[in-house]
C-alpha cells in the first residue's frame, strides 16, 4: 500500500518539474498550489486518496508507536518497582547482619571478660597460696631477725630514758646470741649489753664476731651508737674504719650525711686529722685520674659562673648605649668585673651562715633506725616478692610495681659529691658546715677556675672604644684624645662645607652681567641724549638686578645657611664627642676599681683552711642512763 502512495506522489512530483521547465513564471506557492495547478482533474482523486492513505498509514504507526512505548513504559514501572523491593530486601538483610555482627560481638567481650575474670581469680588463688609460701619462709627463716631488730630498737630507747635495767639487757642479749648464730645484728646486741654492764673484754670478742659476720654494717652501727650515746672520743676511730671501708669513687646518700655530721662537729674534734687526711686521700687519688683537673676546674667554673652577674643601673652610660655599636659587649665585661664583688659576697655569707647541728643529729638516727630495721639480701627479696602477691591476691593486679628511693641507690665519687654539695646543697643535703669544708679542701681548683674567669672576662675589653654618630665615626682609647677627636671632626667638616658652598658660586656669565648693565646706559646716552640715557639706565639696571644680583642674592643666603647647619653640626660633634670621652673614662675607672675586687676573693680562698671551718662543739648528746648501776660505751 505504501508503495502505491509512493508510485502516486513521485508522479506527481515528476509532473511538477516538467511544469517548472516550460512555464516562465515562478510559483512563490507551497507545491500543494502547484499541483492544483498541473494536475488535472481526472488526477485529483488520486491524490486526495492517496494523501487519505498516507495519513492513516502515519497515524496508524504513531498509534502502534504509542501503543509500545505505553508498554515500555509500563514494563520500566514494574523494573523500578522490582528494585525498590530488593533494595528494601537488601536493607533488611543489612540490618539483620549488622544485628548479628552486634550480637556476637557482645558474646565475645562476654566470653572474654569471664575468660580474665577466671584467669584473674586463677592468679589470685595462686598469689594467695604464693603469698602464705612466702610469709611461712619469711617467718622460719627470718622472723627472729625481725625480733632482735625490735629488742635493739627497744634497749637504745630505754637508754635514753634511763628505765632500762643491766641484768635484763644481759639476758635478752644471751638469748639471742644462742637462737642466731649466723646473723650480724646478734653479737652486736651481745657487744652493746656487754659495754653497758663494763665487760670490755666480751664486748671485744662480740664485736669481733660481729665484724666477721657484715664489717661494714658493724662499723656503722657502733658509729652511730656512740655518736647516740654521746661518747664522742670513740666515735672518731668507728668513723674512720667506716669511710676507710668506702670506695671514694662511689659513695652514697649516707657518705654525705656523716660529712656533715663531721663538719658539724657532732662527731667529736678530729685533733689528730685523722679525717682530713682520710678524705685527702680521696681527693689525690682521684685527682690522679686523666682528665680528672680539667673536670674539676670546669665544674668549679660552672659553680662560679653560676652566681648571677650584677645589672648595671638604667641610667648608667646613656651615650655608650646609643652611639657605641660594642655596648653590649661593654655591658657584659663591666658586669662580669662587678661579678667579683658578687663571689666575694656569696662566700661571705656561707661561711657566716651557721649550721642546724640538731637536724644533722636527726638523720643520723634516722640511719641508725634503717639500719638496725633494714632486711637482709635474701629477707628483702622475699619481702618484694610478699608484696607483689599481696597485691595480686588483694587487687589482682599483674605487674605491681614497687617504688623505690632511687636517691638513695644513686653513687658518685667524692669530688662530684663535694661539688654537688656547693652547687646544689639541697639536693644533696649538705650542711652549710660541709659546704664551708668542701670549699676550704677545693680551694686550689677553685682558685684556677677563678683565675681562669677572671682573665677572660678582662681579655674581653677592647683597647679602643668605637663611637658611631649621625655625622662622624671614630674611635677613643681611654677618653683623653677628646681634643684630637674634635680637630679631625672640624677638619672633616670644614671640607664638607666647602664642598657644599663651592656650588653656589657665580657663574662666568652671571659676573658679566654685573658690568653689562652699563652698556645701555651709554648706548642710550649717546644715541638719544638725556632720555635715552634714563632709558638705558633703566633698562641696564633691570637686567643687572634679574641677571645679576637676584642670582647672587639667592646663593649668598644659601651659603649662609649651609655656614649655619655646618656649625650647628659642629657644636652638636663637639657635645656628643665630649660626652662620649667622659663615658669612657668613667667606665674604664669604674671597670678598674671593680676588676681590683677580685683580689679580695682571691685572698679570701687563699686564706681558706679545712682545720679553720671545721666547728667545735662542747660534748653533747644522750648519755646511756641504767638502773642499778651503769657503764658507758667506749
Amino acid at each position: 500500500m505504501l508503495d502505491a502512495v509512493f508510485h502516486k506522489l513521485s508522479f506527481i512530483q515528476i509532473n511538477t518539474v516538467k511544469f517548472d521547465r516550460t512555464s516562465e513564471l515562478r510559483p512563490k506557492a507551497s507545491p500543494f498550489v502547484a499541483i492544483l495547478v498541473i494536475v488535472p482533474r481526472e488526477r485529483l482523486f488520486d491524490v486526495k486518496e492517496a494523501v487519505n492513505l498516507y495519513e492513516r498509514i502515519e497515524a496508524e504507526n504513531i498509534q502502534d508507536l504509542c501503543d509500545q512505548l505505553g508498554n515500555l513504559d509500563e514494563n520500566v514501572t514494574g523494573a523500578t518497582e522490582d528494585i525498590s523491593s530488593i533494595r528494601c530486601d537488601i536493607d533488611e538483610l543489612k540490618q539483620a547482619v549488622q544485628g548479628l555482627e552486634e550480637t556476637l560481638e557482645r558474646q565475645q567481650e562476654a566470653l572474654s571478660s569471664c575468660m580474665e575474670e577466671q584467669l584473674l581469680n586463677l592468679r589470685a588463688q595462686r598469689a594467695e597460696t604464693s603469698l602464705i609460701r612466702i610469709q611461712q619462709e619469711l617467718a622460719a627463716k627470718f622472723g627472729r631477725h625481725v625480733e632482735i631488730r625490735k629488742v635493739l630498737m627497744g634497749i637504745l630507747q630505754s637508754m635514753d630514758l634511763g628505765i632500762v635495767r643491766r641484768e635484763a639487757v644481759t639476758e635478752i642479749s644471751e638469748q639471742y646470741i644462742l637462737k642466731m648464730p649466723g646473723y650480724w645484728l646478734a653479737p652486736c646486741l651481745v657487744a652493746l649489753a656487754k659495754w653497758i654492764t663494763d665487760e670490755p673484754e666480751a664486748a671485744g670478742r662480740a664485736v669481733q664476731e660481729a665484724m666477721r659476720r657484715n664489717r661494714e654494717k658493724t662499723v656503722l652501727l657502733f658509729t652511730l651508737i656512740c655518736h647516740r650515746a654521746g661518747r664522742q672520743g670513740a666515735v672518731l676511730p668507728w668513723l674512720r674504719l667506716y669511710l676507710e671501708m668506702q670506695d671514694e669513687s662511689k659513695l652514697d646518700h649516707k657518705a654525705i650525711i656523716f660529712l656533715n655530721a663531721y663538719a658539724c662537729g657532732l662527731l667529736g674534734r678530729d685533733s689528730e686529722n685523722v679525717i682530713a687526711r682520710l678524705l685527702d686521700q680521696w681527693m689525690e687519688r682521684l685527682q690522679a685520674q686523666p682528665g680528672m683537673e680539667d673536670k674539676q676546674d670546669m665544674a668549679w667554673k660552672k659553680i662560679l659562673s653560676a652566681i648571677g652577674k650584677p645589672l648595671l643601673p638604667t641610667g648608667d652610660y646613656e651615650y655608650l648605649r646609643k652611639f657605641c655599636h660594642a655596648w653590649l659587649q661593654l655591658e657584659d665585661v663591666m658586669r662580669g668585673a662587678m661579678w667579683h664583688k658578687a663571689v666575694y659576697q656569696h662566700l661571705q655569707r656561707i661561711f657566716d651562715c651557721q649550721s642546724n647541728s640538731s637536724d644533722i643529729a636527726g638523720q643520723l638516727d634516722d640511719i641508725l633506725e634503717q639500719l638496725v630495721t633494714e632486711p637482709e639480701v635474701e629477707e628483702a627479696a622475699l619481702q618484694q616478692k610478699a608484696i607483689k602477691a599481696q597485691a595480686v591476691a588483694e587487687y589482682r593486679e599483674v605487674d605491681r610495681r614497687i617504688p623505690k628511693n632511687k636517691s638513695n641507690l644513686v653513687r658518685k665519687n667524692f669530688l662530684q659529691l663535694m661539688t654537688e654539695a656547693v652547687s646544689a646543697p639541697y639536693d644533696t643535703q649538705a650542711d652549710i658546715a660541709t659546704q664551708k669544708i668542701f670549699i676550704a679542701m677545693s680551694k686550689e681548683p677553685m682558685q684556677r677556675a677563678y683565675a681562669s674567669l677572671v682573665a677572660r672576662n678582662r681579655s674581653r675589653i677592647p683597647d679602643s672604644i668605637g663611637m658611631k654618630f649621625p655625622m662622624f665615626q671614630s674611635s677613643t682609647k681611654d677618653g683623653a684624645d677628646e681634643e684630637a677627636i674634635i680637630a679631625d671632626f672640624t677638619m672633616r667638616n670644614d671640607e664638607e662645607r666647602a664642598e657644599a658652598k663651592a656650588l653656589y658660586v657665580l657663574s662666568r656669565k652671571e659676573m658679566i652681567f654685573q658690568y653689562l648693565g652699563i652698556l645701555p646706559l651709554v648706548l642710550g646716552c649717546y644715541l638719544l641724549g638725556i632720555w635715552g640715557m634714563v632709558i638705558g639706565g633703566v633698562c641696564g639696571a633691570a637686567m643687572t638686578y634679574t641677571k645679576w644680583y637676584l642670582p647672587y642674592r639667592a646663593k649668598v643666603e644659601k651659603c649662609q645657611q649651609l655656614d649655619a647647619e655646618y656649625d650647628e653640626k659642629a657644636n652638636q660633634a663637639e657635645t656628643l664627642i665630649r660626652a662620649f670621652c667622659a663615658e669612657v673614662v668613667d667606665f674604664r675607672t669604674a671597670f678598674a676599681a671593680s676588676d681590683a675586687e677580685s683580689s679580695q676573693v682571691a685572698e679570701f680562698l687563699s686564706a681558706l683552711s679545712p682545720a679553720q671551718s671545721m666547728i667545735v662543739l662542747p660534748e653533747m648528746g644522750r648519755r646511756v642512763q641504767l638502773r642499778n648501776g651503769g657503764g658507758g660505751i667506749a
